[in-house]
């Protein structure tokens, strides 16, 4: 089911069992445009199906957040105009040229995130998945105009996926981010590095944004994005070369005068692991 964010965004929450990411809906006065194409074949048409009960006007658009195999799977089954930066459409041209020529390449020949994605799409191209790649390719930035609201789609980069793009409705002061704020997942640690994380914020916090949608985690408010970022960059900043958990959970539990919370501990060892790469 759609939840309504504002009068002119919607919504499918994320799923964590399959690894189901949240989409978009903007609507605009002439057309509308969808974030994220979904995991799989069935996940673009259950969320298809939902925007199919809604009177707007016609989707025209697709604007995709980065590459990985579960934002980008439904491609095909959208079927609309599909808007990636320089840096999606070659990762996508570099997964499709793998499986179509059915050449496989190692984890460390390909990295740990791309080699899965390959993997995951492959299987599905053998279940009757067709690869589809942009149509709209932009350097940097661009604007889609909607009719009567207008959608900034920005490269952003990041730890997850240095192709990561944030979409923005300046009307609703919504901004959609995908992975960006994820940890790099390439690594044999999961971690952050304080020189991708630092600019990242700052990109985003360009925008005067009153709702933040994640791929994989409730909505944020502008308060809670700005509790969450205060604390990443503390954390990251205490952490610094360290690597001793234990230590580090103490030094912070005294900063901030309390107990550390799970989600805390989760950040000082993401640092941290950056540490033991």
């Amino acid at each position: 089911m759609l939840n309504k964010l504002t009068e002119r965004v919607y919504y499918l929450p994320y799923q964590d069992e399959g690894c189901q990411p949240a989409l978009g809906l903007i609507i605009g006065d002439k057309y509308s445009l969808v974030v994220d194409a979904g995991n799989s074949m069935g996940h673009a048409k259950e969320f298809l199906e939902e925007i199919s009960k809604l009177d707007i006007p016609p989707l025209k658009y697709l604007a995709i957040t980065h590459y990985h195999w579960d934002h980008v799977a439904g491609i095909s089954t959208m079927n609309l105009t599909t808007v990636l930066n320089e840096k999606n459409y070659k990762n996508i041209e570099d997964i499709k040229t793998l499986i179509e020529n059915d050449k496989k390449i190692s984890v460390k020949e390909l990295g740990r995130v791309k080699h899965s994605t390959a993997t995951k799409l492959r299987k599905q191209v053998s279940e009757g998945l067709s690869i589809s790649n942009g149509d709209i390719i932009f350097n940097g930035k661009v604007e889609i105009d909607l009719g009567g609201i207008k959608c900034i789609v920005e490269n952003i980069g990041g730890d997850h996926s240095e192709d990561s793009n944030l979409i923005y409705i300046e009307n609703e002061k919504v901004m959609f981010l995908g992975d960006s704020i994820y940890r790099d997942l390439n690594r044999r640690h999961k971690c952050y590095h304080m020189e991708k994380l630092v600019p990242l914020i700052e990109k985003i916090n360009r925008y005067d944004t009153e709702y933040y949608l994640t791929a994989h985690r409730p909505v944020y408010t502008k308060k809670s994005m700005k509790e969450l970022f205060d604390m990443m960059i503390d954390i990251g900043n205490l952490v610094g070369n360290k690597t001793d958990l234990e230590e580090l959970t103490k030094s912070y539990s005294e900063k901030v005068n309390r107990e550390v919370t799970e989600e805390e501990v989760f950040y000082i060892e993401s640092f941290i692991n950056r540490n033991k790469n």
